[in-house]
């Protein structure tokens, strides 16, 4: 349950200037959030990447501090202005060179790339089951069904190469919901004769 405060503050979101503010969100690696804490708020999501509130000044899209407001009550300001854009129509559905393989993705750079994150119910139903996640960089974002195990080598070396090109690199995981949090389910690796990436390493859920 929120505090009085922190209610008042999910109404009032604001510095200065910011009252009645709609966010965005953007996705960023953990290790480029360390240097950049005192010009920004972000969120910890998982070992390696952050959520970062934006906000639209002046045409522009920013990221934000927020003063004493809490994670919790600033994730659900997220969650209340970010679910409506987690829709079947946000995402683009490409074939992979398995028979049926697909994956969806999105890579608009508009502030909502990276609302599926907290929303990771409504990318199964989008899907049609429990899905994998990544986000090699904070232009791509991108899903698939966890049942479909044909699908999953070429999506984790795809990550891993889109994760190493990426001027802005996030993580190079894969991700499950195990529920409650977004857990590591693999990662394309090296084999011991090939320096290129291969396989996916899964932590065996």
């Amino acid at each position: 349950m929120f505090s009085v405060f922190g209610l008042y503050a999910l109404l009032n979101i604001s510095s200065a200037g910011e009252q009645g503010l709609s966010l965005r969100v953007a996705a960023m690696s953990a290790a480029q959030y360390a240097s950049k804490r005192d010009s920004m708020r972000c969120i910890e999501w998982t070992d390696e990447l952050v959520l970062c509130p934006l906000a639209v000044n002046n045409s522009k899209i920013e990221f934000s501090t927020f003063g004493d407001i809490s994670d919790e009550v600033l994730k659900y300001k997220l969650k209340m202005d970010l679910e409506p854009r987690v829709t079947q129509e946000r995402y683009a559905v490409y074939k992979t060179n398995s028979v049926d393989g697909a994956y969806w993705a999105t890579g608009a750079l508009d502030g909502f790339d990276a609302a599926g994150w907290l929303f990771p119910r409504k990318l199964e139903e989008i899907a049609g089951g429990p899905v994998l996640v990544a986000q090699p960089s904070r232009g791509m974002f991108c899903f698939w069904l966890k049942s479909d195990s044909s699908v999953h080598k070429n999506m984790a070396v795809g990550i891993k190469e889109a994760y190493q090109s990426s001027k802005d690199p996030v993580s190079s995981k894969v991700y499950h919901w195990d529920g409650r949090k977004w857990l590591v389910w693999g990662e394309a690796v090296a084999t011991d004769t090939d320096s290129s990436p291969s396989k996916s390493s899964s932590n065996g859920q």
